[in-house]
């Protein structure tokens, strides 16, 4: 009987993994500043799985932010292609590469889901900037 109870345990946490797990992935890890939601990410890429591709993205952002400090506006923004890919650039601090998975889920192109997110960044770092002058 003992022995039972502990394989419907081992079998409920590995249940319980798999939801966790698919729901993440449903809800994506959210980079987001100044109440904004920049973008979500869903997908590995270069070997980095979702979260870790997340934690990258944010720290690229302290970073950004910390390098143009009082400087920051949604001004510094910009798009360039890197390795056939759209990037998204603050300044000259890369911040994160859009990929054809996340476009294919967004239904559209890698492209135009740059522009999306870069226009979702200028408005963090607007009201970002914003603090500072209040």
């Amino acid at each position: 009987m003992r022995k039972h109870k502990v394989l419907l345990l081992v079998l409920f946490s590995m249940v319980l993994a798999l939801v966790v797990t698919a729901f993440a992935h449903a809800q994506g890890y959210p980079v987001e500043l100044a109440g904004v939601t920049v973008l979500r990410v869903r997908f590995p890429a270069s070997g980095y799985d979702a979260q870790e591709r997340m934690m990258i993205a944010y720290e690229r952002l302290v970073d950004a932010l910390g390098y143009y400090g009082r400087d920051s506006g949604p001004e510094l923004v910009n798009i360039q292609i890197v390795s056939n890919s759209p990037a998204i650039y603050v300044g000259e601090k890369l911040f994160f590469t859009v990929d054809e998975d996340h476009a294919v889920y967004n239904g559209t192109t890698p492209m135009a889901l740059a522009e999306r997110w870069a226009d979702n960044l200028r408005l963090a770092i607007q009201k970002y900037a914003e603090g500072f002058a209040q």
